[in-house]
Protein backbone atom coordinates (compact mmCIF):
# COMPACT_ATOMS: atom_id res chain seq x y z
CA UNK A 1 0.00 0.00 0.00
CA UNK A 2 1.37 3.07 -1.03
CA UNK A 3 0.60 6.69 0.52
CA UNK A 4 0.75 9.83 -1.95
CA UNK A 5 1.32 12.30 1.23
CA UNK A 6 2.49 11.38 4.40
CA UNK A 7 0.82 13.46 7.38
CA UNK A 8 3.52 13.54 10.58
CA UNK A 9 2.47 12.07 13.70
CA UNK A 10 2.69 14.82 15.43
CA UNK A 11 0.00 16.02 13.30
CA UNK A 12 -2.21 13.66 14.47
CA UNK A 13 -1.57 13.54 18.40
CA UNK A 14 -3.99 16.61 20.36
CA UNK A 15 -2.47 19.62 20.68
CA UNK A 16 -0.70 20.19 24.41
CA UNK A 17 -0.24 24.05 23.78
CA UNK A 18 -2.90 26.63 25.30
CA UNK A 19 -5.41 27.61 22.71
CA UNK A 20 -5.13 31.74 22.29
CA UNK A 21 -8.44 32.85 23.68
CA UNK A 22 -8.11 36.43 23.09
CA UNK A 23 -10.51 36.28 20.24
CA UNK A 24 -13.22 34.60 21.64
CA UNK A 25 -15.73 36.26 22.70
CA UNK A 26 -17.23 36.78 26.07
CA UNK A 27 -20.75 36.57 26.97
CA UNK A 28 -21.96 40.09 27.88
CA UNK A 29 -23.35 40.39 31.55
CA UNK A 30 -27.59 39.89 32.18
CA UNK A 31 -27.44 42.89 34.40
CA UNK A 32 -26.78 45.53 31.45
CA UNK A 33 -28.52 44.26 29.05
CA UNK A 34 -31.52 44.50 31.41
CA UNK A 35 -31.08 47.68 31.94
CA UNK A 36 -30.80 48.65 28.18
CA UNK A 37 -34.13 46.57 27.79
CA UNK A 38 -35.56 48.69 30.24
CA UNK A 39 -34.11 51.97 28.59
CA UNK A 40 -36.99 52.27 26.16
CA UNK A 41 -36.10 56.24 25.68
CA UNK A 42 -37.34 57.21 22.08
CA UNK A 43 -35.12 59.85 20.07
CA UNK A 44 -36.44 62.71 21.30
CA UNK A 45 -35.75 61.91 24.91
CA UNK A 46 -39.26 61.60 25.66
CA UNK A 47 -40.84 58.71 27.70
CA UNK A 48 -42.40 56.06 25.98
CA UNK A 49 -44.82 53.87 27.34
CA UNK A 50 -42.58 50.85 28.19
CA UNK A 51 -40.26 53.39 30.95
CA UNK A 52 -43.96 55.10 32.69
CA UNK A 53 -44.62 51.06 33.47
CA UNK A 54 -44.18 50.60 37.31
CA UNK A 55 -41.61 48.45 38.51
CA UNK A 56 -42.57 44.72 39.46
CA UNK A 57 -41.95 45.48 42.80
CA UNK A 58 -44.51 48.70 42.82
CA UNK A 59 -46.80 45.47 42.05
CA UNK A 60 -46.66 43.64 45.10
CA UNK A 61 -48.72 44.83 47.44
CA UNK A 62 -51.44 45.81 44.63
CA UNK A 63 -51.47 41.55 43.90
CA UNK A 64 -51.96 41.03 47.32
CA UNK A 65 -54.71 43.42 47.69
CA UNK A 66 -56.46 42.04 45.00
CA UNK A 67 -56.21 38.92 46.54
CA UNK A 68 -57.23 39.86 49.96
CA UNK A 69 -60.88 38.76 49.89
CA UNK A 70 -59.30 35.09 50.19
CA UNK A 71 -61.12 33.84 46.99
CA UNK A 72 -58.65 32.22 44.06
CA UNK A 73 -58.37 35.06 41.17
CA UNK A 74 -57.13 34.13 38.08
CA UNK A 75 -54.04 36.21 36.69
CA UNK A 76 -55.34 37.71 33.87
CA UNK A 77 -58.20 38.75 35.91
CA UNK A 78 -55.85 40.34 37.93
CA UNK A 79 -54.05 42.10 35.45
CA UNK A 80 -57.19 43.83 34.50
CA UNK A 81 -57.96 44.87 38.12
CA UNK A 82 -54.05 46.24 38.19
CA UNK A 83 -54.58 48.57 34.73
CA UNK A 84 -57.04 49.90 36.55
CA UNK A 85 -55.41 50.73 39.96
CA UNK A 86 -52.47 52.06 38.27
CA UNK A 87 -54.65 54.16 35.14
CA UNK A 88 -52.22 52.47 32.80
CA UNK A 89 -53.18 52.97 29.29
CA UNK A 90 -53.65 50.65 26.24
CA UNK A 91 -49.87 51.54 25.02
CA UNK A 92 -48.53 51.01 27.99
CA UNK A 93 -50.04 47.77 28.26
CA UNK A 94 -49.33 46.81 24.88
CA UNK A 95 -45.34 47.53 25.05
CA UNK A 96 -42.72 45.14 24.61
CA UNK A 97 -39.41 44.94 24.99
CA UNK A 98 -37.12 46.09 22.44
CA UNK A 99 -35.09 43.25 22.30
CA UNK A 100 -36.37 41.29 19.61
CA UNK A 101 -38.53 38.99 22.06
CA UNK A 102 -42.29 39.79 22.02
CA UNK A 103 -42.40 39.64 25.39
CA UNK A 104 -44.80 41.81 27.03
CA UNK A 105 -43.16 44.32 29.76
CA UNK A 106 -46.23 45.18 31.56
CA UNK A 107 -47.35 41.18 31.76
CA UNK A 108 -43.65 40.36 32.69
CA UNK A 109 -43.49 42.75 35.76
CA UNK A 110 -46.86 41.38 36.97
CA UNK A 111 -45.49 38.08 36.37
CA UNK A 112 -42.16 38.47 38.16
CA UNK A 113 -44.25 40.61 41.49
CA UNK A 114 -46.57 37.15 41.24
CA UNK A 115 -43.76 35.06 41.43
CA UNK A 116 -41.83 36.88 44.14
CA UNK A 117 -44.78 36.76 46.13
CA UNK A 118 -45.37 33.20 45.56
CA UNK A 119 -41.87 31.86 46.55
CA UNK A 120 -42.18 33.86 49.43
CA UNK A 121 -45.20 31.77 50.47
CA UNK A 122 -47.21 34.81 50.37
CA UNK A 123 -50.01 33.24 47.29
CA UNK A 124 -50.03 29.84 46.04
CA UNK A 125 -51.36 28.55 42.89
CA UNK A 126 -54.86 27.02 43.58
CA UNK A 127 -54.75 26.07 39.85
CA UNK A 128 -53.24 26.90 36.55
CA UNK A 129 -52.97 30.78 36.14
CA UNK A 130 -55.27 30.66 39.55
CA UNK A 131 -53.61 32.70 42.93
CA UNK A 132 -54.79 33.09 46.51
CA UNK A 133 -53.48 34.92 49.05
CA UNK A 134 -51.95 32.74 52.20
CA UNK A 135 -52.39 33.61 55.57
CA UNK A 136 -48.62 35.00 55.56
CA UNK A 137 -49.78 37.05 52.69
CA UNK A 138 -52.62 38.64 54.82
CA UNK A 139 -49.84 39.57 57.69
CA UNK A 140 -48.05 40.57 55.29
CA UNK A 141 -50.19 42.94 53.90
CA UNK A 142 -51.88 44.08 57.40
CA UNK A 143 -48.16 44.99 58.65
CA UNK A 144 -46.02 46.36 55.67
CA UNK A 145 -45.61 49.32 54.57
CA UNK A 146 -47.49 50.96 51.75
CA UNK A 147 -45.17 48.81 48.94
CA UNK A 148 -43.20 45.72 49.70
CA UNK A 149 -39.78 44.98 48.20
CA UNK A 150 -37.76 42.24 47.81
CA UNK A 151 -36.06 42.88 50.87
CA UNK A 152 -39.11 42.81 52.89
CA UNK A 153 -39.67 39.04 51.00
CA UNK A 154 -36.52 38.50 52.16
CA UNK A 155 -37.39 37.71 56.06
CA UNK A 156 -38.92 34.82 54.72
CA UNK A 157 -36.33 31.74 54.44
CA UNK A 158 -38.12 29.80 51.23
CA UNK A 159 -37.97 33.32 49.84
CA UNK A 160 -33.90 33.28 50.60
CA UNK A 161 -33.58 29.15 49.60
CA UNK A 162 -34.75 30.37 45.80
CA UNK A 163 -32.69 33.31 45.35
CA UNK A 164 -29.78 31.18 46.25
CA UNK A 165 -31.17 28.75 43.64
CA UNK A 166 -31.74 31.19 40.88
CA UNK A 167 -28.39 32.81 41.78
CA UNK A 168 -26.87 29.32 41.12
CA UNK A 169 -28.57 28.79 38.56
CA UNK A 170 -27.65 32.15 36.86
CA UNK A 171 -24.01 31.49 36.94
Amino acid sequence: MVFDTMVPMRALEPSTQRRDKSNLVKPKSKLPARKKREENVSEGGKLTAAMTIPAYQKFMRPVLEALRDGKPQALTAMRQDLVRTFKLTEEQCAARFETGSHRNIYQSRVGYAVKYLFEARTVRRSGRGVYQITARGLTMLHHSPSEITTSDLGHYPEFDEWLRRSAKKDR
